[in-house]
């Protein structure tokens, strides 16, 4: 973690806990479905690699799910990094700067992915590093124009794609993901026309589950297809361009095979902390039917969560985490449909 990024999080009455979490401290309040109308969260969970190099652009196209033809200045492309098994190693946010293409990350998967691209660098002309300056932090209720009223020297845009936010219970303001020098960041902040609430680094986990992005960490690392966690629901994964590792295994599924495993997501009326990688027991059976892929824990209101199952046709049945007859999580609707095949 930045510590500069780090010490001005505790100016702000936050602190960091040892599993990069950002957690901040205020007065009581009921429990609410929604989010302040204006707030900011750190995202120190997340971690930028930065790739450079006259070759980065054809090097990742052959490295990575998603089509980099289609990332643009203003804009986060979503993608993955898969193994020859066809398995999610890590889910990426790529994004342009002027010098390079960077890619964010959990943080518990950065090391392992940092090693396995530069493995595979060989003779072209591309450099990875892990950019420790960059911090990365999630505004809500102001335009991109109020961010950018402090410095210009940070990149700026939607977190989440217009078709991923129809539907979302996160609130009617945008929410745009700020990337850059922590200096900067902190003047961004500092500069914003209405005080913000701040938030942990849960909330960001919230506002990617009720957006049915997942969020892949050490814990769930080689467990899923990219169709397990719809990546390819939300164009994290294109099916016309070249080669890439697993490529051969997630395109046969598309096109061959038949998807036995989504991404849905729950709610429990209790705030139980849900694990990623924990598993998820059919209601009735008390079979296993499937694993949590990602989950927000927050003080005072129920835990949501998203989970890969099997019966993920099945919209009325409940679920139930840790054990059969555990803590009952009930299904709730994603911002996008969930079908065998797009």
């Amino acid at each position: 973690m930045n510590s500069k990024w780090q010490a001005y999080i505790e100016r702000r009455g936050g602190h960091l806990e040892p599993s990069h979490r950002s957690v901040f401290y205020r007065d009581p309040e009921p429990p609410v479905t929604g989010l302040p109308a204006n707030f900011v969260i750190p995202c120190s969970e997340e971690v930028v690699l930065s790739c450079t190099g006259k070759d980065t652009i054809e090097f990742l196209q052959s490295q990575l799910t998603c089509d980099l033809r289609n990332l643009s200045e203003n804009q986060f492309l979503l993608g993955a990094y898969c193994n020859p098994k066809g398995r999610v190693l890590a889910s990426l946010r790529l994004y342009r700067t002027a010098e390079a293409i960077q890619l964010v990350t959990h943080h518990s998967v950065a090391d392992a992915l940092l090693s396995r691209l530069r493995m595979y660098v060989l003779r072209a002309d591309v450099m990875i590093t892990h950019s420790e300056e960059t911090a990365i932090m999630c505004v809500g209720g102001f335009d991109i124009q109020d961010i950018l009223a402090s410095t210009s020297d940070v990149h700026a845009c939607s977190a989440f794609g217009s078709d991923i936010a129809q539907g979302a219970e996160s609130g009617p303001f945008p929410c745009i993901l700020v990337t850059g020098r922590s200096d900067d960041l902190a003047a961004c902040w500092s500069s914003l026309p209405t005080d913000p609430v701040p938030l942990g680094s849960d909330y960001w986990s919230l506002l990617q589950i009720q957006k049915g992005i997942p969020s892949v960490t050490d814990s769930t690392s080689g467990l899923f297809t990219p169709q397990n966690i719809n990546l390819d629901l939300i164009d994290a994964v294109s099916f016309k361009k070249g080669c890439y590792p697993g490529q051969e295994i997630v395109a046969r599924m598309r096109y061959l095979g038949k998807v036995k495993q989504r991404m849905v997501r729950g709610r429990s009326s209790q705030s139980s902390a849900f694990l990623p990688g924990e598993a998820i027991y059919a209601d009735e059976s008390g079979a296993k039917s499937g694993t949590v892929v990602s989950s927000a824990i927050l003080e005072d209101r129920p835990s949501e969560l998203l989970m890969s199952v099997s019966d993920f046709q099945e919209t009325d049945t409940p679920y139930h985490a840790k054990e059969p007859g555990g803590p009952e999580i009930r299904r709730l609707k994603l911002p996008y449909n969930i079908s065998e095949s797009r």
